[in-house]
């Protein structure tokens, strides 16, 4: 297996996970950042408790402080298989190695880690719960090379709650989202309980290799419709303009409802992906 980089990540809002981790958490247990004063019977500890402000309750209680218990993390992989996402080989590879680094990245956290694809419906024989370690990755690795990513659309994205963990989690969202607004708006709204990061996965050869001139029949990888285009000059730096347009597009969408996504062209970028977690 080639070796990828481990990937950095930082969750900025707090987990909910009962293990102990290095994240950020909602529960008050033993840990080093102080949240807030409480009555004794709420948290009978009597190694934190508050002197000067149980000396100063009138009513003679007992108060203790308490301390956020950082903790660990369950991460998901949601993947768009739909045919589209399977017809260049850098977005099946920029999954591969990002799933690859995440893996590698959790395990050094003590974070768990899972995957699910989709296209018309959740793939059940590709689902993985989140697991420990990366002993899973040459088998998921193989699964995923001969896997033909054969799906008409990605309206599977919609079943993903059933499939990823009751309490919060960090949900990477991989598509090259070629998808209509109404999915897109409602994939978000279902996964609102997850920090939830929309990985963009585009290939320059979609809109950059064409000749100038010239027939040339495509075929659209979903429906199976086919088109002919006559070639001119131009024609290219319109679908480049197009592409450009949509790129801006999806931005906004996702902006809208508070989430920046990540985009990787061609290969997958560590470096980006640890700017990502920098500024958020």
């Amino acid at each position: 297996m080639r070796k990828i980089p481990e990937a950095h990540y930082r969750i900025p809002v707090p987990m909910t996970e009962v293990r102990p981790g290095v994240h950020r958490g909602m529960r008050a247990e033993s840990g080093q950042l102080f949240m807030g004063v409480t009555d004794f019977l709420r948290h009978p500890d009597l190694r934190r408790l508050d002197v000067r402000r149980s000396l100063l309750d009138p009513y003679l209680n007992l108060h203790v402080r308490i301390f956020e218990q950082r903790s660990a993390a369950k991460l998901m992989v949601a993947a768009d298989l739909s045919a589209s996402m399977g017809v260049e080989a850098s977005k099946r590879q920029i999954l591969t190695d990002l799933t690859t680094a995440l893996a590698w990245g959790a395990r050094r956290l003590g974070d768990r880690i899972g995957f699910v694809g989709f296209a018309e419906n959740t793939r059940r024989e590709l689902f993985m719960p989140p697991l420990m370690g990366v002993g899973w990755l040459p088998r998921w690795r193989v699964r995923i090379h001969n896997d033909p990513w054969g799906g008409r659309c990605a309206d599977g994205v919609s079943m993903l709650p059933r499939h990823l963990p009751a309490h919060r989690s960090l949900v990477f969202l991989v598509s090259d989202f070629h998808w209509p607004d109404r999915l897109i708006r409602l994939a978000l709204i279902r996964l609102a309980k997850h920090f939830v990061v929309p990985i963009v996965v585009w290939s320059r050869n979609e809109y950059e290799n064409w000749p100038n001139w010239g027939l040339k029949r495509v075929r659209d990888a979903e429906t199976g419709r086919e088109t002919l285009l006559m070639l001119r000059p131009g024609w290219r730096g319109r679908l480049r303009q197009a592409y450009g347009e949509r790129r801006h597009h999806l931005t906004r969408l996702f902006r809208a409802v508070g989430r920046r996504p990540l985009w990787m062209e061609d290969r997958y970028d560590p470096v980006a992906l640890q700017r990502y977690f920098d500024s958020v």
